[in-house]
């Protein structure tokens, strides 16, 4: 993950018309031994991701290995954090576990967090994309609640 992976929270609206904060890990390369080596060691510690293969527009094939899920990605997280050696790519996955965590403690159901907010705000602001005034205001609970 350190060097051909990504962390990201990702926004959606669910089919009910609820507003969703996504986590996803992913290893994306052209050269399948690589993927195919953390497939399998991520199958000796039981962590199973989804693997997708598909060609994009230079026409090379590449696959991505990708987790979903607040519990996949927290025990995966726990594996892979010591590793991780890259500054920012260790604080993506020290943030996105503190994410997840706090979710994982409470309801699905339940109102984002200002500190819930905060981190998904910090890390798409520190992948030049950084959520519209409209989605912050959509996860926030209360519109006087402010992030940052």
């Amino acid at each position: 993950v350190d060097g051909e992976g990504s962390f990201n929270i990702g926004y959606a609206v669910s089919p009910r018309g609820g507003r969703m904060l996504q986590p996803c890990v992913q290893i994306t390369n052209s050269d399948f031994s690589m993927v195919e080596e953390a497939i399998r060691i991520c199958h000796g510690v039981g962590l199973d991701g989804f693997v997708e293969q598909r060609v994009v527009g230079t026409n090379r094939p590449i696959k991505h290995l990708r987790w979903r899920g607040f519990k996949r990605i927290r025990a995966l997280l726990e594996v892979i954090l010591p590793y991780l050696r890259t500054d920012f790519k260790r604080q993506d996955a020290v943030e996105m576990l503190e994410f997840v965590s706090s979710r994982l403690g409470g309801s699905t159901n339940d109102h984002y967090r200002p500190r819930e907010v905060e981190i998904f705000t910090a890390m798409r602001t520190r992948h030049h994309n950084p959520p519209s005034p409209e989605i912050l205001r959509d996860l926030m609970p209360n519109p006087d609640c402010q992030v940052g």
